[in-house]
């Protein structure tokens, strides 16, 4: 798992990129609780049940932070490459993420370049509201 920082506020938390080829013994939590989107990864041995359940509802915590839109992206199928951005919009970190890998976007910003195809699972925290992005 690779961590990515913020420079311009070195202790939060940007990026997050994963490999399934990494070992796992059961469970990884790729994001802190406090985190509206929460992905973890799981090793699920032969055999294993979930048994079925329901989450209860709960109330939703008011925040004086300002909400964002938080995503993961998970690369079923061929290749992109990821640029990911700072705070201030400067490029932190690119990386080529083929099948298996999977990106957790907390803020700063992104793009992708995909050069041969690929299929590609997007997860956002919602509700969705349309385009809510500024490009740059």
């Amino acid at each position: 798992m690779k961590k990515i920082y913020s420079k311009v506020e070195p202790e939060k938390l940007l990026h997050v990129i994963f490999d399934a080829s990494e070992p796992i013994e059961s469970r990884a939590d790729l994001t802190n609780p406090e985190q509206w989107l929460q992905v973890s990864v799981m090793n699920l041995p032969k055999g294993k049940k979930v048994n079925p359940h329901i989450h209860n509802p709960r109330e939703q915590v008011a925040s004086s932070a300002p909400a964002v839109t938080q995503e993961c992206w998970i690369i079923l199928r061929g290749e992109i490459k990821a640029s990911l951005f700072d705070l201030d919009r400067n490029l932190l970190h690119e990386q080529k993420m083929p099948q298996g890998h999977l990106l957790v976007t907390f803020s700063g910003g992104h793009s992708l370049e995909c050069e041969d195809g690929a299929v590609m699972v997007e997860c956002k925290n919602g509700p969705y509201l349309g385009r809510d992005y500024t490009s740059f």
